[in-house]
């Protein structure tokens, strides 16, 4: 089923529910002839004796069949005649999961690729990976049209539609964009089919910081009251929250809230802290931070959160070694380069300019704040040695590769 584009959230609606009238049609096995017009259901009659008005019944029913399977076959499942076969076989026809070497080219694609997707790497490269492959079922355009019109419905989008959602399920080795780590389990059945997007440790603490102490719930609940003060805001305020929100806070609380938004050192280090190492820990199955909030939650079972735990030098190396067997490295840094990689690999029938990028999901609010904590972090000395190393290598893996896009 394709949608070409999307005026409006109400017939955006209609057509994420499209799937679903059709699945009520169809019914259940045996139920077919209850769906049939009252008009078409005719007993065969004593003034028939050949059986004509029998044997047109039947083949209504035949007919109805055949056309409720193919809507089945096109609609449901998700067939595109203006996209590519779903055929997951021409992905990996001249791939080989046992080999090391770094990675691909275009006539070597991954099969169902496994979205490793550590915090704070720009979001936006996965849902352009999922526009790519997904094609073959009519979300490109969805996608490229809420992204340009309303970015902060795309979740809910790619959450709630079923050809979506089907398509995660079937075209990825994971189906969902979640912050997981990697068990052993997952590595064994997904190897050489993991798609990362990775970026400088320091930015990336930088960035989770100012994004409310992202995967340190420690932190979070401390300061729980003054995020709340601060969404208070932006709803009372909105021209001008940054300047009103403290105002609002109590008297006896606003130096501890002012932290959030004027970092001391020891502030920064024990958010540093928490979240150093993030690649690398969910490279080998330890969620990212301090684990808290997943295991209260009892959200991902089967995961060991491991809270402030420090990788070993052992462990570091197996988790260099599984990243060198990645299918495809997007470095932040080199954000538009990294998508045409992307696009290449998935997308390559079709012309690629980066004007067709998507743009940034949740670009953000706090760049003045960003740049604080780098400060803080590089004038003292902080260094997320685990990450740089990922990062590190990650950036020459992306270096060996020759580019897409002219210098």
């Amino acid at each position: 089923m394709t949608i070409e584009a999307i005026p409006d959230k109400s017939q955006f609606s209609l057509q994420m529910g499209s799937v679903h009238t059709m699945k009520e049609r169809l019914g259940s096995p045996g139920e077919s002839s209850s769906l049939l017009p009252i008009a078409h259901q005719i007993p065969q009659s004593q003034n028939d004796p050949w059986g004509v008005r029998r044997v047109a019944q039947l083949t209504y029913h035949a007919a109805f069949i055949a056309l409720s399977i193919y809507f089945f076959i096109h609609i449901y499942k998700g067939s595109d005649s203006g996209a590519d076969s779903s055929n997951d076989s021409q992905y990996s026809s001249n791939f080989r999961l046992e080999s090391k070497s770094f990675p691909v080219d275009s006539g070597a694609l991954p099969q169902k690729p496994y979205i490793f997707h550590v915090p704070k790497t720009a979001s936006t490269y996965y849902i352009e990976l999922i526009r790519y492959v997904c094609k073959n079922v009519g979300i490109y355009s969805n996608i490229t049209w809420l992204m340009e019109n309303d970015p902060w419905s795309i979740n809910d989008y790619i959450n709630s539609t079923p050809d979506v959602q089907w398509c995660l399920r079937n075209k990825f080795g994971k189906s969902d964009m979640w912050h997981s780590p990697v068990t052993g389990e997952q590595w064994t059945r997904n190897s050489g089919t993991f798609v990362g997007m990775f970026r400088h440790p320091t930015a990336r603490i930088a960035s989770a910081f100012a994004h409310e102490f992202h995967d340190c719930a420690g932190m979070q609940a401390s300061f729980k009251s003054c995020f709340k003060k601060r969404h208070d805001a932006r709803k009372l305020y909105p021209d001008n929250w940054k300047a009103q929100w403290l105002k609002d806070v109590p008297p006896e609380e606003q130096a501890h809230c002012r932290l959030i938004e004027d970092p001391t050192l020891e502030i920064v280090k024990q958010f540093f802290n928490c979240v150093k190492g993030c690649a690398g820990s969910m490279l080998l199955g330890v969620r990212c931070g301090d684990g808290s909030y997943w295991q209260e939650n009892g959200l991902f079972g089967g995961d060991m959160p491991r809270p402030n735990y420090q990788l070993t030098e052992s462990e570091v190396e197996v988790a260099m070694g599984r990243l060198e067997r990645f299918s495809a490295v997007g470095i932040m840094e080199e954000y538009s380069e990294s998508v045409a990689r992307l696009h290449k690999m998935y997308n390559g029938t079709v012309a690629f300019s980066p004007r067709t990028m998507l743009p940034n999901v949740r670009p953000s609010e706090d760049s003045g704040l960003k740049d604080k904590v780098k400060k803080i972090v590089v004038a003292n000395g902080l260094v997320d040695h685990v990450d740089e190393r990922v990062w590190n290598r990650a950036r020459e893996m992306f270096h060996s590769q020759p580019n897409v896009l002219d210098k």
